[in-house]
């Protein structure tokens, strides 16, 4: 997300690609050195969706960020 001028917010793993690329200790690796290099300047959307729930779960409960983006496919 960006605001006018600036980020109001930053995400990491989206749907675009990175999950299906990515082990999911990389993916919390990235995402907790996301955290450690944003340092509350700006909220840090962790994307954790993934197509094993429970890997999914992992990732929003070990990434760091303050919130987690999860996509329900086929509901």
């Amino acid at each position: 997300m960006q605001g006018k001028n600036s980020h109001t917010a930053l995400s990491l793993g989206g749907s675009t690609g990175e999950p299906s690329a990515q082990a999911a200790g990389e993916r919390i690796a990235a995402m907790r050195t996301a955290v450690e290099e944003i340092a509350d300047r700006v909220p840090f959307l962790p994307g954790t969706g993934s197509h094993k729930l429970d890997e999914t779960l992992s990732l929003a409960q070990n990434t760091g960020g303050g919130a987690a983006g999860v996509h329900a496919g086929g509901v």
